[in-house]
């Protein structure tokens, strides 16, 4: 992306950062599954992931710098990536996926790792679910990612099909359960 483009873009981000709008506030577990997609974080996280997706590597070592000094970034990237796994209907929308794991760039695991993996193990369900092959997709996203990183999305490309149940059945929506 062009560097002007890029500053231009990044300042109007920070400024929709600087209202609070990445911070979820959730009240109860219920409220996770809630207005998916209209919500105003959602909005916002899909954006920074978008962005992200578009910018070179400088670009996005900046972005990268940049959120992981924003602590709503780091404590709520994790529940909009279960969140969005909603969004994907069918073999076409593996746009979302790529969305997930940019933004599980974006992460690097920088807040709490373990959080990040079952969000992933989660989107990933349910992208295999509709049909996509996303061990293509992780594989493309791990060529470029950072060791820590890496190995976060190797480890949720890689997870047993039982593993893959038991955090499902613990942490996905209540209509995913018992798959």
């Amino acid at each position: 992306m062009e560097q002007e483009r890029f500053e231009r873009r990044l300042s109007e981000l920070k400024l929709s950062i600087s209202n609070g709008i990445l911070n979820y506030g959730f009240r109860n577990n219920d409220e996770i599954w809630k207005t998916i997609g209209s919500n105003p974080s959602d909005k916002l996280f899909t954006e920074l992931a978008e962005f992200y997706l578009e910018s070179n590597d400088s670009q996005k070592q900046t972005l990268y710098d940049h959120l992981g000094i924003r602590n709503e970034y780091l404590e709520n990237a994790w529940y909009f990536i279960r969140r969005i796994a909603t969004l994907i209907n069918n073999q076409k929308d593996n746009r979302w996926l790529e969305i997930g794991i940019a933004s599980a760039l974006i992460d690097g695991g920088r807040a709490d790792f373990r959080d990040l993996i079952v969000s992933l193990v989660l989107l990933r369900f349910m992208a295999e679910k509709r049909g996509i092959d996303t061990q293509s997709v992780f594989d493309k996203f791990i060529q470029f990612a950072d060791g820590n990183t890496k190995d976060i999305l190797m480890n949720v490309r890689d997870h047993s099909e039982s593993s893959v149940k038991f955090t499902v059945n613990t942490f996905g929506h209540p209509d995913w359960k018992e798959y």
